[in-house]
């Protein structure tokens, strides 16, 4: 029982979103046919964990039926029905939660159903309502323009019903100019998401963003949108300068004239919509190497502006947040690293609050240069996530080498290295990279363990420390190699 499909479904529930699916099944609206009030009482008993053993089927059965007989069989074919009920149920409860975060598609289900009823003026003061009900977080979206595609195409059925067809026109143009900035966007956003496609070693297939995106004239369609579509050009130009910055990714030009277009335009954004564009520059950074202040100097941004998450609702990004902790670790900004860690860690999903305050300690104790304290951070760490792994490594590399364990060391550089060579979770060139790493650092274990260092030999190991993808392990071993001079 504890494997069900509506056990996981229910084990997904916090505490608030649990009490109002037990109003949802009270509900006779809803539950039709089958009172399972009753039944989900029950399950609740064993809330949030569902793993207690008296979780099966005969003791559902004896609680829901006291007065009748236990028979295997049947009870079974009983409880399963009866299940099966509430975890359609627990769907239609999902589509609810879904749609009442969904302002804008409330709005275009709520218009249709007045439209088809010829309930023409409550229509109208809907519509011209809409604007009116507060900020949009993801303005500027993809899925914003659809939804403002989808508002304008209902008032464009509404005047046609009413033989409006001035009004008609004018929102048949405004429809069409709606989904369009949606088809652009998405197209300029492709060469973006190229990039993490290649990070996890995934190909994309054939298809017709490419194409599309090679035969556009942007040189004669940007400045014709500017003039005839002041409205839209900021977004298109801003997603067209992603394209080209990814596009021309030497050409850095375009990197800092788009985090000035996204300073300039901050406000036609909605707080999603800015943590995704920031993060998008956050991902051109990684690839192209920038400097550690240049990427400190985003996340000092991204916090003071409260978009380092999608909503209140949504938790810190582990991802991100482990970033923040990498780069101010390797710029040396420990008592920044230290606040950060005091005042957003609860920000942090439960699941991963504990490891992470762990693991961001470790680095910045490490920082501080207490290497002992970042070892012991790091023993309390439980990741399966392999990029953790992976930051782990490397950091009790750095440790062992700190504080002269070479044998530790040489022995977490095999295992490293069998690491990347068996894994497929990466990409060929983080592989590459990370393993240049570990041996560059097994020979500094040689070198400073042989009392007749060869100069030649430091001068053979900076090159091809230089040549290490990330720019904060190159800079590590540089540093490592200018003490041995």
């Amino acid at each position: 029982m504890t494997d069900t499909k509506l056990i996981n479904l229910l084990r997904s529930f916090s505490p608030d979103e649990f009490k109002q699916f037990g109003k949802f099944v009270d509900s006779a609206y809803h539950n039709k046919g089958r009172d399972l009030s009753h039944l989900l009482k029950i399950l609740k008993t064993f809330y949030p964990e569902f793993n207690d053993k008296n979780l099966n089927n005969e003791y559902l059965f004896k609680k829901l039926f006291p007065e009748k007989k236990y028979v295997k069989l049947l009870a079974e074919n009983l409880i399963r029905t009866l299940t099966s009920h509430l975890f359609r149920i627990c769907k239609e409860f999902l589509i609810l939660l879904e749609l009442e975060s969904r302002k804008s598609t409330k709005q275009y289900l709520l218009l249709n159903q007045l439209r088809k009823r010829r309930l023409y003026k409550e229509f109208d003061k809907e519509f011209d309502n809409r604007d009116n009900q507060g900020e949009d977080i993801s303005k500027g979206s993809v899925g914003y323009f659809v939804n403002e595609f989808l508002l304008d195409a209902v008032k464009r059925d509404c005047s046609l019903n009413r033989d409006d067809f001035s009004s008609s026109v004018e929102y048949t143009i405004r429809a069409s100019e709606n989904i369009l900035t949606a088809a652009l966007i998405s197209c300029f956003k492709f060469e973006d998401e190229k990039n993490l496609a290649n990070a996890y070693n995934i190909i994309p297939r054939s298809n017709m963003l490419q194409p599309l995106l090679e035969h556009l004239d942007t040189d004669k369609l940007l400045p014709a949108i500017k003039e005839n579509n002041p409205g839209y050009y900021p977004y298109i130009e801003i997603f067209h300068s992603i394209y080209m910055m990814n596009k021309f990714r030497d050409n850095t030009s375009y990197y800092f004239s788009l985090k000035e277009l996204l300073k300039k335009h901050s406000a036609i954004f909605g707080r999603a919509e800015n943590y995704v564009l920031w993060n998008i520059l956050l991902t051109y950074c990684g690839i192209n190497r920038m400097n550690s202040q240049e990427v400190f100097g985003i996340h000092k941004h991204i916090l003071e502006n409260g978009i380092y998450k999608l909503s209140d609702k949504e938790d810190f990004h582990i991802v991100l947040f482990r970033n923040i902790v990498l780069n101010a670790s390797a710029t040396g900004e420990y008592k920044w690293l230290e606040q950060f860690i005091e005042k957003y860690s609860d920000d942090l999903h439960d699941n991963h609050r504990e490891n992470m305050k762990a693991y961001s300690m470790a680095y910045l104790h490490f920082a501080k240069a207490e290497f002992e304290k970042a070892l012991e951070y790091i023993l309390k760490i439980k990741y399966n996530l392999f990029l953790f792994k992976l930051d782990l490594k490397i950091l009790q590399l750095k440790i062992y080498y700190e504080l002269g364990y070479y044998e530790e060391g040489l022995s977490l550089v095999a295992s490293t290295l069998s690491y990347l060579k068996n894994t497929d979770e990466l990409a060929p060139f983080i592989k590459q990279s990370i393993g240049e790493y570990a041996k560059c650092l097994r020979e500094l274990i040689r070198i400073r363990t042989n009392p007749k260092t060869d100069k030649d030999d430091l001068s053979s190991l900076r090159l091809r420390a230089q040549k290490i993808f990330y720019p904060n392990l190159s800079a590590w071993i540089m540093d490592k190699i200018d003490a041995e001079v």
